[in-house]
C-alpha cells in the first residue's frame, strides 16, 4: 500500500492476479503522456531508427527502482530463451539533486556479464582487445547530428571501435575528448563536408588531415587501420 502511493508504476510489476485485472482495463501510459514528455518520446523512437535498431515497445515495462523517469528499457538476446534480459536500465531527471548534487538529468543501465558473455559467445561475437579508439565523429551542428548517428552506426558495424560526442561540446574540447580516448582518427561532419560530399580526416599520430570524399571513406580507413570483423548488416 505504501509503494503505491510513492509509486502508483510499480503496479505494472505486480504479479498478484486482481492487479492484472485492474491493468487490463486501465489505459496505457503512452496514450496519456504530456506533450512534453511524448515530444521526448518521439526523439527517442528517432534515434533509435536512425541507428537501425530493432525494438519492441511494451508500454508495461518498469524497473524496479523508483527513481527513473520517462523513459526505461530492456536489452533482449533471442539466444538466450526465456532468460533473455542482458542489460535494462532508463533515464532519471531527479536523482543526482535528490542525493544532493545539482539538477543533471542522467541515463543508466546494468548489464548481466555473464548473460552478455554467454549472448556474444552464442552470436559469434568478440570483444575488442585494443584499448585504443578507431574513430571518433566530431559535429558542432545539432542537426546533423541523426547523420553523425547514422555514420558512427555504420561504422560500428564494420568492426571499428567508434565513438562520438553526447554532451554538445565545442569542437576543442571534443578534439580533447578523442585524445583522451586515444582515438585513432577523427573524421569531421559539418556544413561544408556535407555541401562537398567528403569528410574532413585528421590521423591523431602524424596530425595531418584531408578530405576524403562519402564514397571513399570505408576504403581509406580500411588502408589506416586495416579491415575489421564486420558484425550485423548494416553499411
Amino acid at each position: 500500500r505504501e509503494r503505491i502511493k510513492k509509486n502508483p508504476l510499480r503496479v505494472f510489476d505486480c504479479k498478484v492476479e486482481g492487479c492484472r485485472h485492474l491493468l487490463r482495463e486501465a489505459p496505457e501510459l503512452i496514450s496519456v503522456l504530456c506533450a512534453q514528455c511524448q515530444e521526448h518520446f518521439e526523439e527517442v523512437k528517432k534515434y533509435l531508427g536512425v541507428m537501425g535498431l530493432d525494438y519492441e515497445l511494451d508500454p508495461k515495462v518498469v524497473r524496479g527502482l523508483d527513481y527513473y523517469t520517462r523513459s526505461v528499457f530492456e536489452v533482449v538476446s533471442p539466444s538466450l530463451g526465456a532468460q533473455n534480459v542482458i542489460g535494462a536500465g532508463g533515464r532519471y531527471d531527479y536523482l543526482v539533486e535528490d542525493c544532493g548534487g545539482p539538477p543533471i538529468a542522467g541515463l543508466g543501465f546494468a548489464i548481466g556479464i555473464d548473460r552478455t558473455s554467454l549472448a556474444m559467445k552464442r552470436s559469434g561475437l568478440k570483444g575488442y582487445e585494443d584499448k585504443s579508439l578507431d574513430l571518433f565523429i566530431i559535429t558542432t551542428s545539432h542537426h546533423l547530428r541523426f547523420e553523425t548517428i547514422k555514420r558512427l552506426d555504420i561504422l560500428r558495424h564494420q568492426g571499428f571501435s567508434a565513438e562520438m560526442d553526447h554532451l554538445s561540446r565545442s569542437m576543442k574540447a571534443q578534439m580533447r575528448l578523442a585524445d583522451k580516448l586515444r582515438a585513432k582518427i577523427v573524421i569531421f561532419i559539418g556544413e561544408d563536408e556535407i555541401r562537398k560530399g567528403v569528410l574532413g580526416v585528421r590521423d591523431m599520430a602524424t596530425s595531418s588531415q584531408e578530405e576524403v570524399p562519402f564514397e571513399d571513406l570505408l576504403d581509406y580507413l580500411y588502408q589506416k587501420l586495416g579491415r575489421k570483423e564486420k558484425w550485423g548488416a548494416r553499411g
